[in-house]
């Protein structure tokens, strides 16, 4: 593989591609969301996305460079999710979470922060790229979907630390429809738990209302929604001290109960916590036509209750004594945290 771009003092690299129709033609897209601590210039502005319009072809850097789509000034750094979503047609959107007040403690912070979407109606290629959505309030380029939210930057829950949970999907059959999910802690600093909020706008992210009931102690949301509208929302929610990855879809936006498919659960304590994160910072979920894909990462004892939509391992396992086994396929090994695939057919 050829290396395009190097550069250091990155976070959360999020990468989306596809064929868009740009002026008038097909025309490969390559967005690479990040927090970029390199670019010195626009820091603390660090919400930034890399575009290349014909990265598939192109010599390096294949016209990657970083734009920066945090308008405002945040406090010391925008949050490290920067969550992108592409539509057929050339709109992409680009969410992240504009840090508002950090106390800077160490290990745990205390953050304010706004959830804010970017829009880009030329498939970011454009002399002024990802302005193209103004907020209602100041004008500025950037919707504010949600202000002054809290959360306890590095916090635990379930051994895993929080903060910087966000996600965004576009319904591919209508670019004006967009989803939104992320979590922040209710009450403020003197509130208890994490939770999941999702929202859904249908004029191109100017405005947005609460479409699912929230989801209290939730992390690492990821939506994507399917060729046949059907939104998917994949998260991982912690109670009486176990983890549970939860797949719901929808058809109609949570105005009836969704199909749920519970993918695993399994004890918050076992294994204990060597560093962090513990599952990960975040998840993801993918629609191909009207399927789903998607990864998320668990507790890896054998034992089928903790799947009850069932699994498949690609590593020696008894499910009968519940022992993971060397590549001996006898000797015991101990339980880990392992990557999960999972694949909702149409």
């Amino acid at each position: 593989m050829e290396i395009l771009v190097t550069r250091d003092q990155e976070d959360q690299p999020w990468v989306i591609a596809d064929t868009v129709t740009a002026s008038g033609a097909d025309r490969d897209r390559v967005f690479i969301g990040n927090n970029d601590f390199h670019h010195k210039p626009r820091t603390p502005q660090t919400a930034t996305v890399d575009v290349s319009a014909d990265a598939r072809t192109a010599p390096a850097p294949a016209g990657f460079a970083p734009v920066g789509i945090e308008q405002r000034t945040p406090s010391g750094q925008d949050g490290p999710p920067v969550r992108l979503a592409l539509h057929p047609d050339g709109t992409v959107y680009a969410a992240f979470e504009s840090w508002r007040t950090n106390d800077g403690g160490q290990p745990i912070s205390n953050v304010t922060f706004d959830v804010v979407v970017t829009r880009d109606d030329s498939a970011g290629v454009g002399a002024t790229p990802f302005q193209d959505l103004k907020d209602a309030t100041d004008s500025s380029p950037g919707q504010r979907v949600a202000t002054d939210r809290f959360v306890a930057f590095n916090d635990t829950m379930g051994q895993e630390r929080l903060g910087g949970d966000l996600t965004i999907a576009v319904d591919p059959n209508d670019a004006n429809s967009v989803w939104i999910a992320w979590c922040d802690r209710v009450g403020g600093q003197g509130g208890t738990d994490n939770t999941l909020h999702v929202q859904h706008s249908a004029d191109r992210g100017q405005s947005w209302k609460q479409v699912r009931d929230d989801v209290a102690d939730a992390k690492n949301p990821s939506l994507a929604v399917n060729s046949a509208g059907l939104v998917g929302l994949v998260y991982q929610q912690f109670a009486n001290n176990q983890w549970t990855t939860v797949l719901e879809v929808t058809a109609d936006s949570w105005q009836t109960s969704p199909e749920t498919n519970v993918l695993h659960q399994a004890p918050a304590n076992v294994p204990v916590a060597i560093g962090l994160p513990y599952l990960g910072d975040y998840l993801r979920l993918l629609a191909v036509g009207t399927d789903f894909f998607g990864v998320f990462a668990g507790n890896n004892t054998p034992d089928n209750a903790n799947f009850p939509v069932g699994v498949t391992y690609q590593r020696n396992a008894d499910f009968t004594t519940q022992q993971l086994l060397n590549l001996d396929g006898v000797t015991a090994v101990p339980v880990s945290i392992d990557p999960f695939f999972f694949h909702r057919a149409a």
